[in-house]
């Protein structure tokens, strides 16, 4: 008799979830659980039961394969066959390199040996330069937008983002250590030079730098919890809000280049509720944890000295407690959320949606449509060092990214996504279609320009753009 309950019948009007059908067991549990509400007892209390030992898998592949068709079979679904190796060499060139093969490129693909073959292309291009220019072009939007104007663009080249963010991807550098730098925005060597950009485009906004930075380490937004806590993920919190932007609120652009210096003091603001209630703004990690800093008394008067920097004649000066630096560590060592957003993103990037979608909004209110694929994935991810070029290679080599199109369900990948290319993707393979080199950077600012989506939740070709 209850209307919770007989919402999940297939012909339920309304129907419970949208858009989705719960398996029988799933719709046993909720029935069993009502029964014992039913009773006019609380049910009695579980034993505790200890949380599931994950699964070893030998490679990324092998992880994906089996936890994907164990998906499909509790679905009752079919998926879809395999394309053919000219059909998946065209698709790892444009994931990987950012354009169709040449006709020499596929012909030779093809003579080689079947054994490994595919193996041996993937490798090839990750350690191509177009590997690194494809991802560069990938995170420069993910992290920074699409400019508006071409002089946004030119200037990222100038100050050196673009070539930070190619030579991390060329390197294969660890991405916690790629994403601390961005967060420190300081050249403290030669793999840092540029990172600093990430913060100085954005104007001494420090509003602006916590919502870019959220997707990044949480790998979800916390736009909506600027005036309150969030209404539909309440793990989120007007607090995370307000703290991620105290991270960031002692930075202020150096006028003349691209440095960002850092004050000593100052930056202790508080933030109001719903309630009216005034609460301080203090770094508290998504993931629980806080970024511990001594507050003045209320009426007490901060000084500037120069014995709180190291170097109080430099012009960027580093204060010896860094809210910035405090922040980047505790994001980046020991926040597994880092290494979840960006498998999540990445798997978006490369099978056309992500296991949590969207793949910004990583919360309690999207659930993954495969929570032990996505655990297994973070964890070897993070246990791999971070290590973003074995992380793409494992998913690209899988059987998910060979499928051909189906009609499946989206969330279950049982076949292909139609995914749209980026501006730059498209501009490149024309470029290969006339027969003539990939790279031209008048005619790819173009489509780029008329195409800027990278990604897009839901796809739809304006008139314009068709016409382009």
């Amino acid at each position: 008799k209850s209307r919770l309950y007989q919402y999940l019948a297939p012909d339920a009007d309304p129907h419970m979830p949208p858009k989705k059908q719960l398996r029988d067991a799933e719709i046993s549990q909720i029935r069993a659980w009502i029964t014992a509400m039913a009773a006019g007892d609380a049910a009695p209390a579980q034993p505790a039961t200890a949380a599931p030992v994950p699964r070893t898998f030998g490679s990324i592949p092998d992880a994906v394969d089996t936890l994907l068709a164990e998906g499909w079979k509790a679905r009752s679904l079919k998926p879809a066959a395999s394309v053919d190796d000219r059909t998946w060499c065209r698709r790892v060139y444009l994931d990987l390199a950012g354009r169709i093969p040449t006709r020499g490129e596929t012909d030779a693909f093809l003579a080689e040996p079947a054994t490994e073959r595919r193996a041996r292309l993937v490798d090839r291009l990750l350690a191509s330069d177009a590997y690194a220019v494809r991802m560069r072009e990938l995170w420069d939007v993910f992290l920074m937008g699409r400019p508006r104007r071409e002089n946004h663009e030119d200037r990222r080249r100038q100050n050196g983002w673009w070539t930070f963010l190619e030579e991390a991807f060329r390197q294969n550098r660890p991405w916690n250590e790629t994403v601390r730098d961005l967060l420190v925005g300081r050249e403290e060597g030669p793999l840092s030079k540029g990172a600093s950009w990430f913060l100085y485009e954005r104007r001494n906004n420090h509003q602006a730098i916590a919502e870019a930075v959220a997707p990044v380490v949480y790998g979800t937004r916390l736009d909506c919890a600027q005036c309150h806590d969030h209404p539909l993920a309440r793990e989120v919190k007007q607090a995370h809000y307000w703290g991620l932007v105290a991270a960031f609120n002692r930075s202020k652009n150096l006028d003349g280049g691209n440095l960002v210096a850092e004050s000593a003091i100052g930056g202790f603001v508080n933030f109001t509720n719903l309630k009216k209630e005034s609460q301080p703004a203090v770094v508290t990690l998504l993931n629980g944890r806080v970024v511990d800093e001594q507050r003045p008394a209320p009426d007490a008067k901060e000084e500037d000295r120069d014995d709180l920097y190291h170097d109080p004649k430099a012009k960027a000066r580093v204060p010896k407690f860094s809210r910035r630096a405090a922040f980047a560590a505790a994001a980046t060592q020991g926040n597994p959320l880092l290494a979840r957003a960006f498998v999540n993103r990445t798997w978006a990037v490369l099978m056309g949606r992500g296991i949590i979608h969207p793949a910004d909004e990583m919360n309690a209110r999207n659930a993954p449509s495969h929570p032990e694929l996505l655990d297994w994935l973070a964890t070897d991810f993070a246990a791999s060092g971070h290590d973003p070029r074995r992380l793409v290679r494992g998913l690209v080599l899988s059987r998910a990214d060979g499928l051909d199109r189906g009609d499946a369900p989206p969330e279950a990948f049982a076949s292909a996504l139609e995914r749209p290319l980026t501006g730059e993707q498209i501009a490149r393979s024309w470029r290969v279609a006339a027969g003539m080199g990939p790279d031209e950077d008048g005619l790819s600012r173009a489509a780029s320009g008329a195409m800027p989506d990278v990604l897009p939740r839901d796809y739809a070709a304006t008139f314009q753009q068709a016409q382009f």
